[in-house]
């Protein structure tokens, strides 16, 4: 018999601790340290991470539980990670499961937020309807008008909400007249709400600009280097940056660009998805 000791996700300084479970025979995927599991703590069925397989356990048998079934197909978290985790606990002196989670893959745990569910206008007649409503309304009710206009041109939430902000009062208006009705709708949650990528061609460098690019891409070709750019704001070097990242893409590598504050996120998430479109990831 085999063990597995899991460190679960649960935010309580007495629980921060691993727990053995038994690993039982007939287990679907290899148990490995960082494998994702679900497991049962107590009465309720709780998210995991395993942090070490054992030959041997201190507890008694008859308070062992089996493992509980894998997550993510069987993926495990890599072993870099967990001792990147295991280093965040100590020197930011929080719990483990604090520092696990950051790490955790894309669905890893069950109350992850992926969608939002928002209240949406939709029509509830037809489009001959619709578009007669449009023709026979009086001209005060424009906002109304817009509104049904908008909803036969399938506009989603996002572009009604920019067009008229005001949107509630008018549907409202129309869910009594038998036109509209407000439901609700889950939204999948995207960073690249309200904004548009459009395609920007690399600007001309400055010589200074010139300098640096040149000083970095050599370097990110020979995989070395570190570098600190100076310069006021204004002085262009988002545009080093956008540059040196097209320039590392082109030989195959990745960017992470740090975002000083949140505040600028927008900002520069429009820069880099004007330059490199589909290829920006927010994380």
């Amino acid at each position: 018999m085999r063990y597995a000791r899991v460190h679960v996700d649960i935010a309580a300084k007495g629980l921060d601790r691993g727990f053995d479970y038994y690993i039982p025979e007939d287990y679907p995927c290899a148990v490995v340290p960082g494998l994702c599991v679900s497991v049962r703590f107590g009465p309720r069925t709780l998210e995991g991470l395993v942090t070490d397989v054992l030959d041997e356990t201190d507890v008694p048998t008859d308070k062992l539980r089996p493992l509980g079934l894998p997550r993510l197909d069987g993926r495990a978290v890599s072993e870099e990670l967990m001792q990147l985790a295991k280093w965040m606990a100590r020197q930011y002196h929080c719990s483990l499961s604090t520092a696990l989670r950051p790490i955790l893959p894309p669905g890893a745990r069950s109350d992850k937020a992926r969608a939002v569910t928002r209240m949406c206008p939709e029509l509830i007649v037809t489009k001959e309807a619709a578009q007669l409503f449009i023709d026979t309304c009086p001209a005060r009710f424009s906002r109304q008008i817009a509104l049904v206009s908008l909803l036969l041109q399938d506009a989603d939430l996002a572009a009604i909400s920019q067009a008229l902000p005001d949107w509630r009062q008018s549907a409202k208006s129309l869910e009594k007249k038998g036109i509209v009705r407000i439901a609700a709708q889950t939204v999948e949650r995207t960073p690249y709400e309200n904004i548009t990528a459009s395609t920007e061609a690399p600007k001309q460098l400055t010589e200074a600009q010139a300098r640096a690019v040149s000083r970095i891409q050599s370097a990110v070709a020979a995989g070395q280097g570190e570098y600190y750019l100076f310069g006021v704001t204004g002085s262009g070097k988002t545009e080093v940056y956008l540059q040196c990242a097209k320039y590392a893409m082109e030989l195959g590598k990745s960017t992470i660009i740090l975002v000083p504050e949140i505040a600028l996120t927008p900002q520069m998430v429009q820069r880099f998805r004007d330059r490199f479109g589909e290829s920006v990831s927010v994380l």
